[in-house]
Parts: C-alpha cells; structure tokens; sequence
C-alpha cells in the first residue's frame, strides 16, 4: 500500500513537472514563473534583502566587541648630548672621585 502510494506520487510530480517545463518552453505563464519574476524586479523585496543584509553587518561588528583590543605605539627620540648628573654619595668627601654618570 505504502509503495503504490509513493509511485503513484512520484508518477504525478513527474508529470507535473514535464507539463510545466512544456508550458514554459512555450511562452505560457506559470505561478512559479511569475512568482520568480515577481521576486527578480521587486523594489521592496530588493529593500527588505538591503536591510537583512545589513543587519547581519551591525551584528558581526557587535561581535567584535568580545574580542580583546590591542595597540601598539612607539616613538624615538635621539638626542645628540646625553645630560649628565652629578649625585653626592654619602660617606664620600669631595677630593674622592664619587661621581654617579648616567650615560646612554
């Protein structure tokens, strides 16, 4: 029983199809072919497809939004005379070389 019904239903797809592949090599209107043309040229299905789009931007850049930020920055100075402190060291009197240099 269970197979009669599948062959008789795959038999009347098939035919369907035959038929409607008949009709639209013939130039006939057909539900499905107007329904596809209807999607193709309309405006306000191009817009709704515009806006789903675009709501899958927002939400892919909403996500970026868990991942952690990381900069980076430098900079470079030369400097042609390099300064020089001089730091009294306790315990050392003046006539003794006590002299911090900081050099780069």
């Amino acid at each position: 029983m269970k197979t009669e019904a599948l062959l008789l239903f795959l038999a009347l797809t098939a035919a369907v199809s035959v038929r409607a592949n008949a009709e639209e090599s013939a130039g006939l209107l057909t539900l499905a072919g107007v329904e596809k043309s209807a999607a193709e040229y309309s405006p306000q299905l191009k817009s709704l497809v515009a806006d789903q789009q675009a709501a899958r931007e927002r939400a892919s850049t909403q996500k970026t939004q868990y991942y952690p930020k990381f900069y980076l920055d430098g900079s470079y100075k030369y400097v042609t005379e390099v300064p020089q402190i001089e730091l009294p060291i306790p315990g050392f009197n003046r006539s003794s070389s006590g002299i911090i240099q900081i050099t780069q």
